[in-house]
């Protein structure tokens, strides 16, 4: 599954990552949910992050994905050669723009619920993120369709979302997650909707796409079973601390245990 790490092809880089929320029965304090989160993910891994609910395991992915600020630590994605600040001192360093520019170049999202827009076909939601990046709209159908081939939905172009099946759509959520070829996706309980033969067909997929274009994918699963093929689990444990003050710190685990 993975590759030799490269000094030329992005990774990413966490350090000292530190979230609180204001508490809803005391509003003048803040519950600490994850502090000093500590990770570093090499090109080519496919790794999970797990965790019992509430831990913050949404939120961390939100964070290292540049879409949500931390209290305190640093993201960097290093990128064409260079280190890349995405947050420091916990805030966004990158403008708006080229932020966006950022994700939507390289980065690539796989929700739980699949996201499609309804009023589009399968190959023009496929197609979607590679016109945003001003493909022409010949060439953006030509790759979805391609994607789609490989996802195994070759013959449903034409179809719309409410058509197909859920693990169809999740199907189709992948194909336009991984169409513009971005060199990390950001997975969200992909297979959280999904049966269990279901959700691993969807995970061998990934597995199978991921390889084959050498992208950086961290997933957050609730599921040992389904985290069990990926080179890496990155582990939420409950720290040390009185009934009222529960938080959480990161561990690195390996995928076979």
């Amino acid at each position: 599954m993975n590759s030799l790490l490269s000094l030329e092809r992005f990774k990413i880089r966490v350090s000292g990552l530190s979230k609180s929320f204001s508490d809803p029965v005391k509003p003048k304090q803040r519950k600490l949910i994850f502090e000093d989160v500590d990770m570093e993910i090499g090109v080519g891994f496919f790794s999970a992050l797990m965790g019992p609910s509430g831990c913050g395991k949404s939120t961390l992915l939100k964070i290292i994905a540049g879409l949500e600020t931390a209290d305190t630590g640093s993201v960097d994605y290093y990128l064409a050669g260079k280190w890349i600040p995405i947050i420091k001192n916990g805030q966004f360093v990158q403008s708006d723009s080229t932020a966006s520019q950022l994700r939507c170049k390289h980065i690539g999202f796989v929700f739980q619920s699949h996201q499609l827009i309804h009023e589009f076909n399968v190959l023009e939601n496929v197609a979607l993120p590679l016109q945003l990046q001003e493909i022409s709209g010949k060439e953006a159908r030509e790759r979805a369709a391609a994607m789609l081939d490989r996802v195994g939905l070759g013959k449903e172009l034409a179809k719309f979302p409410e058509t197909l099946s859920v693990g169809m759509q999740q199907r189709v959520g992948i194909a336009r997650a991984m169409v513009h070829e971005p060199t990390l996706i950001f997975a969200d309980e992909p297979t959280a909707s999904l049966d269990p033969g279901m959700a691993e067909e969807v995970i061998e997929m990934m597995l199978l796409l991921q390889e084959f274009m050498e992208t950086t994918i961290l997933m957050i699963t609730h599921s040992p079973q389904m985290a069990k093929p990926l080179d890496e689990i990155w582990q939420f444990v409950r720290s040390q601390g009185n009934v009222d003050e529960i938080s959480y710190s990161l561990e690195r685990k390996s995928s076979s245990v």
